[in-house]
């Protein structure tokens, strides 16, 4: 559909993400269509519910503006010491991509 539908659907999950979480929450844009959030003490349940929602959300927003535009998320939930970033980023991707092979609009969720 072109690079300005593209950008649309970016501009539509950057404020839709913004927009379901708190502001003690982190997101950021790791490239091209990949987005990650940090959800600040939030515990396994918690994390699940708010993806859930985002998810929806996403769903109906992406809906509205495009058709067939579906969301894949990859969550790890850390109860301690996890390692480096690019460890959590690599099981977060993995996670991801796990989730797309399962069909689309799909998660995978860890918990370490």
């Amino acid at each position: 559909f072109g690079h300005e539908a593209g950008d649309d659907v970016l501009r539509t999950v950057a404020t839709t993400i913004r927009d379901s979480i708190r502001s003690t929450d982190l997101l950021a844009r790791l490239g091209g269509d990949e987005f990650a959030v940090l959800l600040v003490g939030a515990d396994e349940a918690q994390a699940r519910v708010v993806m859930d929602d985002l998810r929806r959300q996403l769903r109906e927003r992406l809906g509205r503006l495009r058709e067939n535009v579906t969301v894949s998320i990859g969550t790890v939930s850390l109860r301690s010491d996890f390692g480096s970033v690019d460890e959590i980023m690599a099981e977060v991707d993995r996670l991801m991509y796990e989730a797309k092979e399962r069909g689309k609009n799909a998660s995978g969720h860890l918990v370490k």
